[in-house]
This record gives structure tokens, C-alpha cells and sequence, in this order.
């Protein structure tokens, strides 16, 4: 919304959206993969709880 604002063309404005879009699922994958090693390394637990878990 902000380029056609600006004065730009709706081809300018959609790849725009494009862009942001997949920033966002880059920046979402990455953090799952994050969140996933650190769960599978019982970082995101406390020492009661990740005594208590199957290896």
C-alpha cells in the first residue's frame, strides 16, 4: 500500500508484498529450526523437568 502511496505502479506495489512475504517465512523457518535444536538439545527446560525426559 505504501509504494502505490508513494506514486509507484501496482507491479511495483505486489512485488513489494512479495518481498516482505518471504522475509517473513525465512525469518519463521529459521526460528522453528532454532526452537526445534534447542528442544531436541533440553535447552528450554529447567533442570527438574529435563530430568525427567527420555534421551
Amino acid at each position: 500500500m505504501g509504494v502505490l502511496l508513494g506514486g509507484g505502479s501496482p507491479a511495483a506495489a505486489g512485488a513489494a508484498q512479495v518481498l516482505v512475504l518471504v522475509g517473513l517465512l525465512a525469518a519463521e523457518s529459521i526460528a522453528v529450526l532454532v526452537v526445534g535444536e534447542l528442544v531436541a538439545r533440553h535447552l528450554l527446560t529447567t533442570r527438574e523437568l529435563a530430568g525427567g525426559l527420555p534421551v
